[in-house]
């Protein structure tokens, strides 16, 4: 859940610095949740072994990704 949140921060984040209108987002389905970004960003399919695996192409240099199941780092290290 912690992932899910600082994914979901990071994307606000960095949507956020632009104005953008309506028209220039859409929303990704991925399953567990679903996140409004700017249109140009794509979804990104992953193959996870004992987890869900996925991320966005941000641009051709950027992309952010997340790793959601059971033996997925919890990130309390950061914290």
């Amino acid at each position: 859940m912690t992932k899910l949140f600082l994914f979901s921060a990071l994307l606000l984040f960095y949507s956020c610095q632009t104005k953008k209108t309506n028209s220039d987002t859409k929303l990704l389905d991925f399953k567990s949740f679903t996140i409004q970004v700017p249109s140009s960003w794509q979804k990104i399919t992953f193959r996870g072994v004992d987890s869900y695996v996925g991320g966005i192409q941000i641009d051709s240099a950027e992309r952010a990704s997340f790793d959601l199941g059971l033996y997925s780092n919890g990130l309390s290290e950061f914290v």
